[in-house]
């Protein structure tokens, strides 16, 4: 059974709208809840992950459209209703629970009366996915798809069948889909794996989630963070809730009390807000050199920049990179992730730099950053100091060719998941994976990385110490060995 959610948001209400009460129009939700299939067993947890995340949603003040149980007719007919309903609205969510699948690298949702029986099946009794995010990508310029996998799907058998020597293309869990400028995808696992249906009322990743959007202060991307450790914890780190991100600034489904100053507003999109605040006239503003929230204005430019930030701006945002950091990232906590200043704040000295190919996330000074794509720019901060991590995982070096030297702390070797025996699939753990190969011990040590094609399988042993998983297919794989 493969339980799909996704979500699409848009831009906020902007502050003066927000004020005026237009804003509750302007955030549109559907939730669909699919438990009922007719060719496969009935389906506990989508229509109580439906029903509760369509009730947090109207705590927020969304218009929500909840459906249950619909088949081909009705999931078209809706997401036809849910593309009227966007006209005009600046915050749209989409929320599906119930069985899902990939074919050749696409994903679909499977309605009610789905029997998949023929290949046809693709095109006539599924909807797909990327339809529903193209309908939200056209009409609101900021959307959020969460995607979550559960341990089995008797239908993609039956498909297995009906496809014949092409059954190979059905695979795993859920396809890794590309994200446009101003979307995010949130898978509940790893994208070509699968995520486990829980004991309770809902879903791991679906408990957590609805638990996290009532948050107040707490943007999307922080949530995600707490929302993935919710889901490991629970699932003894065998279930990981993974990110494609494309959004263009923070957003919050419940914003604080306290309205922020006007600088620190992002152009088109609003920071917590509060009416009363917006009723004052805000006092005038001391002459400080806060850092900004990220480094995307100063793209270009080779001047650099010295500012300060709070212990507050420590804590606020996300970070991409490791030594040379995106755009995108949190100024002040990518100087945490650096060594520069701690978690108190303090002043820095920020240089812009050229724009990478990629960048790869590493855990280190108590911050996670992520990967993330090519940028046109780059910054790093003056005075850090030269070190050669290991990234968390091999995704942001798929398709390279040279050889990776870095280092492995203890505390590295302890951290993530493995995937495959000897040549190893991307989203394992760089560290882990070397310890499992033998090439270090737990107290950690100098690796040297090697980028090698993708497999069509990676098998799973326990070695050293470390169990390994095993994985579908990937674009590359590593493997480790000396240097050239």
């Amino acid at each position: 059974m493969l339980r799909v959610v996704l979500c699409g948001l848009a831009l906020l209400a902007r502050l003066a709208s927000q004020a005026d009460g237009a804003a509750a129009d302007n955030r549109v939700a559907l939730v669909i809840g699919n438990s009922a299939y007719r060719h496969a067993p009935e389906l506990t947890n989508p229509k109580n992950d439906a029903a509760d995340v369509a009730t947090a949603l109207k705590r927020l003040g969304f218009k929500v459209l909840e459906r249950l149980d619909l088949d081909k007719a009705g999931m078209d007919r809706t997401v036809r209703d849910f593309a009227t309903a966007l006209v005009g609205a600046e915050v749209g969510v989409f929320f599906y629970a119930g069985h899902g699948l990939q074919v050749a690298g696409s994903n679909y949702l499977v309605p009610v009366d789905a029997q998949l029986t023929t290949a046809a099946a693709l095109d006539f009794e599924m909807l797909r996915v990327d339809v529903v995010q193209r309908t939200m990508e056209r009409e609101v310029p900021a959307n959020v798809l969460f995607l979550d996998a559960c341990r089995d799907n008797p239908l993609s058998r039956n498909l297995a069948r009906a496809m014949g020597t092409r059954s190979a293309e059905i695979g795993k869990g859920l396809a890794a889909a590309e994200s446009g400028v101003g979307t995010l995808i949130s898978y509940s696992t790893q994208p070509g794996n699968v995520a486990l249906d829980g004991t309770g009322r809902n879903s791991p990743f679906a408990g957590a989630l609805i638990k996290a959007i009532a948050t107040p202060g707490e943007d999307l991307s922080n949530m995600l963070i707490g929302v993935r450790n919710d889901v490991m914890a629970a699932t003894g780190n065998r279930q990981i809730p993974w990110e494609h991100s494309a959004l263009r600034a923070r957003f919050y489904f419940t914003p604080s009390q306290a309205a922020p100053p006007a600088a620190h507003v992002q152009p088109g999109l609003s920071e917590p807000s509060s009416a009363t605040a917006l009723a004052a006239s805000p006092p005038a503003a001391p002459a400080v050199s806060d850092c900004p929230n990220d480094f995307r204005a100063f793209v270009g430019t080779t001047d650099r920049l010295a500012c300060t930030c709070s212990a507050e701006a420590t804590r606020r945002g996300i970070v991409y990179g490791m030594d040379a950091y995106a755009p995108l990232s949190s100024v002040c906590q990518a100087a945490v992730h650096a060594g520069m200043i701690g978690k108190t704040g303090g002043a820095v000295t920020v240089i812009p730099e050229a724009g990478r190919k990629t960048y790869a996330g590493v855990t280190r000074h108590g911050v996670t950053s992520q990967n993330d794509s090519s940028s046109d720019g780059s910054f790093r901060f003056a005075g850090a100091p030269a070190v050669s991590d290991c990234p968390n995982d091999f995704r942001a070096f798929v398709g390279g060719t040279e050889q990776l030297a870095c280092t492995c702390s203890a505390e590295a070797t302890q951290r993530g998941i493995v995937y495959g025996m000897d040549a190893y699939a991307p989203l394992s753990s760089v560290c882990q994976a070397a310890v499992h190969a033998g090439v270090i011990g737990k107290t950690g040590g100098a690796v040297t990385v090697i980028p090698e094609a993708g497999r069509k399988a990676h098998a799973g042993v326990t070695r050293n110490g470390i169990t390994s998983h095993n994985d579908s297919a990937s674009t590359g794989s590593f493997r480790f060995g000396a240097p050239r």
